[in-house]
């Protein structure tokens, strides 16, 4: 029943030198999928904590486990109260590690 995963809140955009905010025209979510993917299975292969056997058994599932979700972008108050609270969350409940 292992489950790691990662949520990350990130803008869709940059800051420009003079201050002002650019939105991404196009985020091509299967590219940021396959990157995040890529760069993950390499750090861990470096680590010599995965094979390229199992690299290759977990591409070859119809979920690999690995996604990238883009919401609809908000400025609502109760939205934004919302995603910080979630962010505030500790990623590991205490209770739940054992030894």
């Amino acid at each position: 029943t292992f489950n790691p995963h990662l949520h990350v809140a990130i803008a869709n955009g940059l800051f420009l030198p003079d201050g002002t905010f650019k939105r991404f025209e196009n985020i091509n979510l299967s590219a940021l999928t396959e990157s995040f993917q890529n760069r993950v299975f390499s750090a861990l292969n470096k680590r010599e904590l995965i094979d390229d056997g199992s690299v290759e058994q977990i591409l070859s599932k119809e979920y690999s486990g690995f996604s990238v979700w883009l919401g609809v972008p908000f400025q609502d108050p109760d939205s934004t109260r919302f995603v910080a609270h979630y962010i505030e969350r500790g990623p590991i409940s205490l209770e739940k590690l054992s030894i």
